[in-house]
């Protein structure tokens, strides 16, 4: 999420740190007390006067992984928290600045995205990410169901078979897989799992596991 909102912003710490940063209503002035940005994207006027572009340089260190050039007019849109894009836009010609947990589904308009946290998007959506940190994840179906659990989880063999057709589970910890799951009802119908952390599962469905899920850290055997 962006940091700076205000029209007039003359109150700033020496070091900014934020996903994106939007300088196009900083004054020349309010540029020179900053001492550092780091950030994924650092957003500029497409116009700048000589003095704006002086005192933008003269910030002593800059870390970002994109520089973006926007018109006044163009929005940045920032979301946060758990969130499901699809074409239901508030601005189609806006750039999405995502953090948290980000589910986009079905959207056949393209945006442009900074996206950080975990972002999971589905086969029919096009996006054009400008830059990506933490988890982005790309299924190969349409996603009807995203279930999301925002600590360890543990999964029995009934919960899976329930689960729609074309799902994502999502944990925000570690995924474990109780040892009545068979390998079966992991690949009798299109399931993808994300775990931020661990995954847990008996050796005689680690196979088909790792074949349907994104694991950030490790895979550990429970038998």
């Amino acid at each position: 999420m962006s940091l700076f909102k205000k029209k007039n912003p003359e109150n700033k710490k020496n070091e900014i740190n934020a996903a994106s940063v939007d300088l196009r209503n900083y004054t020349a002035n309010a540029l020179r007390e900053i001492d550092r940005i780091n950030a994924a994207v650092i957003i500029i006027p497409k116009n700048p006067d000589n003095e704006l572009i002086e005192a933008y340089a003269s910030i002593k260190e800059k870390n970002f992984a994109e520089e973006l050039t926007l018109d006044d007019n163009e929005s940045l849109i920032n979301m946060s928290g758990i969130k499901t894009i699809s074409n239901n836009l508030e601005d189609e010609n806006g750039i999405y600045d995502v953090s948290g947990i980000t589910i986009i589904k079905g959207l056949t308009k393209p945006i442009r995205m900074v996206a950080s946290g975990i972002t999971v998007m589905d086969k029919d959506s096009k996006v054009n990410f400008i830059s990506k940190s933490g988890i982005t994840a790309e299924v190969n179906f349409s996603i009807s169901e995203a279930k999301i659990f925002s600590k360890d989880i543990e999964l029995d063999n009934r919960f899976i078979e329930l689960l729609p057709d074309c799902s994502v589970v999502l944990g925000c910890g570690d995924i474990v897989f109780n040892k009545d799951v068979t390998e079966e009802s992991i690949i009798s119908k299109n399931i993808y799992f994300i775990a931020a952390k661990n995954i847990e599962c008996s050796k005689k469905i680690r196979s088909a596991v790792m074949a349907k899920s994104l694991i950030t850290n490790k895979i550990i055997s429970n038998g």
